[in-house]
């Protein structure tokens, strides 16, 4: 059976926008009004491997010289390909408006499921498709939707350190501070890795600045441990506490940049109220293990006037 692409669906999507619309609401209302509506035809009949494989030839097809129609079995179109995965996530992925709207009209839920649990909010959101994003959250996307390893869109983002989806989805009501499988935050995500446009956009809607992991340790440690200079300054200037330790170890961000002598971080977090004298790693503080070891560089930038 032929199932055409309902323009009048676009219309009603377009029904709601105004002058007063966010600037990202009027550029998708654009969008789907300039594009070239889909047709997806579905079948009862099961189809080759490769027709019901979206990087074979149904997809391939749409994605590289402009089709407009695509076929589809029925089973694939409820259940995903062999691999779980389903067709809205291959449009969120290609960023594929049109496919989309289609698949929408047929009844396709933009909160389903697919392989290990992802949705194609979180798809759009780590292939930096904002267009899509804008379309899926319109349709009533789970904001706080998270897939096996505990990863919620915001997550996705914040790995893609794309500073407007973390704002964007914020806005929509996302939690910025969820709890991966490992028990950290995004914000130490960031940190950790040096996604220091993802880390100032979590700091600016509210991502908890001291929240620590299953060792204690904060997004500040993280940042310190891993020599990221830029991101423990905008840790510290949002407030970001240099003198809290790590549970048992008791690791403080001074002791771990002044071991491995990274003399620039060592005196930002001096500036910023580092405790030279605070009791920490095998119960000694930074000044006395410096002394103990020899460290004479390290003991002059703890002793220089900040």
């Amino acid at each position: 059976m032929r199932l055409v692409s309902a323009v009048v669906g676009v219309g009603l999507l377009l029904a709601g926008c105004s002058k007063e619309e966010p600037p990202e609401r009027l550029a998708l209302a654009e969008a789907l009004e300039q594009m070239a509506p889909m047709t997806v035809i579905v079948t009862k009949q099961a189809l080759p491997d490769v027709l019901n494989n979206w990087h074979g030839v149904g997809l391939m097809a749409v994605k590289d010289t402009g089709e407009r129609t695509l076929t589809v079995s029925e089973k694939v179109l409820k259940e995903g390909d062999a691999k779980g995965r389903r067709l809205l996530m291959y449009a969120a992925e290609d960023g594929n408006l049109a496919l989309a709207v289609e698949l929408r009209r047929l009844g396709v839920d933009v909160n389903e499921r697919g392989r290990r649990q992802t949705t194609a909010l979180q798809t759009a959101v780590a292939a930096k498709q904002p267009l899509f994003v804008e379309w899926l959250l319109k349709e009533g996307a789970e904001v706080d939707a998270a897939d096996e390893e505990g990863w919620t869109p915001l997550c996705y983002a914040v790995q893609a350190n794309n500073a407007w989806l973390v704002e964007r989805l914020a806005r929509a009501g996302a939690n910025v501070n969820p709890r991966l499988s490992d028990t950290l935050t995004p914000l130490m995500f960031a940190a950790w890795h040096g996604k220091l446009s993802a880390l100032e956009a979590l700091l600016k809607v509210g991502a908890e600045v001291d929240a620590v992991d299953q060792t204690g340790a904060t997004a500040l440690i993280h940042a310190a441990a891993e020599g990221r200079l830029k991101s423990c300054e905008a840790l510290l200037k949002a407030g970001a506490n240099p003198n809290v330790a790590t549970t048992k170890e008791r690791y403080t961000a001074l002791f771990l940049v002044a071991e491995v002598k990274i003399e620039p971080l060592c005196k930002l977090l001096l500036r910023f109220g580092a405790d030279p004298d605070l009791k920490g790693y095998e119960g000694k503080s930074v000044r006395e293990y410096a002394t103990e070891k020899g460290w004479k560089d390290v003991l002059e930038w703890l002793s220089a006037k900040r």
